[in-house]
């Protein structure tokens, strides 16, 4: 186990709105993969979306009196999220993590099944895992994957994350700083720096509807199929509550 045997017990125990704000921290540090995604296939309207829903959840969180609908939130973000099934590159495996974090930022308020900051732990590992996998040009075991710059630093980042929400009063502050943590500078993890006008939020638009490429210009059939990853994947076809994704606690 990459994480050892203490981590994810741990996130489980944190609270709800402390498992949502895990979550939303590392979906705001995956997000510019999503929007260097949507860039490169046309997809504006996708990323204007996943950016409303990813502000939504920063000022849900730092406003005690708001009036958001995390519900209706979900609903809106489910198009933006890739289907795993339909194979994809690496940009778009990149962008279904973050997309995962923000769901799970949503889902951990909304359903309260206590796993939601793993799913997100699990995914945003994932990215780096990818990236180590396609540099190295070939799958590596856990130990070796330990040893990898990007994998190292990914859980550095959320062994600290999570020890500081353990610590952290609830509050606008705390919100703050998580905020621009996940945010650094416009910089992922590792290392891929947000498109220009990328933290732009646009007029609002409409999602794609159900059943609509989220794949951009070609569609799914021009991808090449994505090869399973360690980080807790997705399988098509189940949908417990609005759970849209099957959360395997089995990787890595």
């Amino acid at each position: 186990m990459i994480f050892g045997e203490k981590f994810y017990p741990l996130l489980r125990r944190l609270s709800p709105w402390r498992q949502s704000l895990f979550a939303l921290t590392l979906a705001q540090r995956l997000y510019p993969h999503y929007a260097l995604w949507c860039e490169m296939g046309g997809q504006d309207g996708l990323r204007g979306t996943f950016l409303m829903v990813l502000n939504r959840m920063w000022e849900y969180h730092a406003d005690k009196g708001n009036t958001i609908d995390l519900a209706e939130l979900g609903v809106l973000l489910e198009p933006c999220i890739p289907d795993p099934g339909a194979g994809s590159d690496l940009g778009g495996l990149f962008a279904l993590d973050a997309a995962l974090c923000l769901d799970s930022s949503c889902d951990a308020i909304v359903l309260r099944e206590g796993g939601e900051a793993e799913v997100a732990s699990r995914a945003s590992l994932a990215t780096a895992v990818r990236f180590e996998e396609q540099r190295h040009d070939v799958e590596l075991g856990d130990d070796e994957l330990r040893e990898c710059e990007a994998v190292d630093r990914e859980v550095d980042f959320q062994v600290a994350l999570m020890e500081g929400l353990s610590r952290g009063a609830r509050g606008p502050e705390l919100v703050a700083r998580m905020r621009e943590l996940g945010h650094n500078g416009g910089v992922s993890g590792i290392g891929i720096e947000c498109p220009a006008g990328g933290d732009a939020e646009p007029a609002p638009v409409r999602a794609p509807s159900p059943g609509a490429s989220v794949w951009g210009r070609g569609g799914a059939s021009a991808r090449a199929p994505a090869r399973q990853c360690r980080g807790g994947r997705t399988s098509p076809g189940t949908t417990p509550s609005r759970m849209r994704h099957r959360r395997d606690p089995g990787r890595p």
